[in-house]
């Protein structure tokens, strides 16, 4: 069931769902625990998408990627996903996007020397 739902239906309740408590997980029991990561990649194994092998670090690599292109600190990526060295952060997971290759035509072409 989706997260938000049963919360919603936890609130008019149903004593199923009454005890799930939203802790920001995207995978999670119907209290809101997180499963086991293990257990999610079995999950995620079974989907068969031709030449994709999806686990759970698609999901982080994804979210910080996403990160990086909306222009959030370096820093503060770190800060999130539990980086040490920026050069972790900005050799594996700050890709060029179209989105950002733009801006920086955009701004090349806004400078005047």
């Amino acid at each position: 069931m989706d997260n938000k739902r049963q919360e919603q239906w936890g609130r008019r309740g149903n004593s199923l769902c009454s005890k799930y408590k939203d802790r920001g997980y995207i995978f999670t029991t119907d209290t809101g625990m997180p499963y086991n990561l293990q257990y999610i990649n079995k999950q995620l194994r079974a989907i068969d998408i031709p030449g994709k092998h999806i686990t759970t670090h698609v999901f982080r690599h994804t979210h910080i990627s996403m990160l990086a292109a909306m222009g959030v600190p370096l820093k503060a990526i770190m800060q999130r996903v539990g980086h040490n060295d920026p050069k972790t952060t900005l050799a594996i997971y700050t890709h060029v996007t179209e989105s950002m290759e733009k801006q920086l035509q955009d701004s090349l072409e806004k400078m005047s020397i």
